[in-house]
């Protein structure tokens, strides 16, 4: 993204904890319900950055179409007393595609489909699974979005780690290797504000309260 003097300012969140999640299974695309600690995570998350949220005077809702980021900006809605409907559905924030990977834990893809394995760790960035997407073409429909947003208010972003790592990558101008190494667990979020990026950490006493246990988790490709 070519930064202006007023870049837009975008909150990013992950959807909570699925059950695919729990079993470590590429998601993709496909989609499972959040858990109880996903819709706990949600809950804690949504109570973390209410104040984030009240230091803009306008807001705008954004998030992917899959039904486990709508079920988790729904929760974020009812924390915040906002109306689900002011959330628009964006594909261009949908996860990454992995094609026949989904459903599938990576030592599964490396066990049964090694060549392909092979081949996704000789170019991370470019490699993409049969009926999938790379991690470049994600980096490039999240550019396109970012590149037409409104620069005004605070954008909040209910997304995939995948994406939301390609937007914090745009926002920071970091490296592929940065993009690609990126985690974004279930706990924490993510203010991109003039020109900086913040992580928005659970304290012990909001993971105590919410009954959590960890950061979350996300199979790191």
């Amino acid at each position: 993204m070519q930064q202006s003097t007023n870049p837009p300012s975008l909150l990013l969140i992950r959807h909570g904890e699925t059950q695919w999640n729990k079993e470590g299974r590429l998601q993709g695309q496909q989609d499972t319900p959040l858990s109880l600690t996903g819709i706990r995570q949600c809950q804690a998350v949504a109570d973390n950055v209410k104040g984030i949220l009240q230091s803009f005077e306008q807001h705008h809702y954004w998030m992917s179409p899959l039904a486990r980021t709508q079920q988790t900006a729904s929760i974020c809605a009812a924390v915040w007393g906002v109306p689900f409907r002011r959330f628009q559905r964006d594909p261009a924030l949908m996860e990454r595609h992995y094609g026949k990977w989904e459903g599938h834990t990576l030592s599964e893809v490396a066990e049964h489909m090694t060549a392909e394995y092979l081949a996704f760790q000789t170019d991370r960035w470019h490699y993409a699974s049969p009926g999938g997407e790379s991690l470049a073409q994600v980096y490039q429909r999240a550019q396109q979005w970012l590149t037409v947003l409104p620069s005004d208010g605070l954008h909040i972003v209910v997304s995939h780690s995948g994406c939301l790592a390609a937007l914090h990558s745009l926002y920071c101008q970091t490296d592929k290797q940065q993009t690609a190494n990126l985690e974004i667990v279930q706990t924490s979020s993510i203010l991109l504000h003039q020109g900086r990026a913040q992580v928005l950490e659970l304290s012990p006493t909001l993971l105590a309260n919410y009954q959590l246990q960890d950061g979350g988790r996300q199979v790191r490709l």
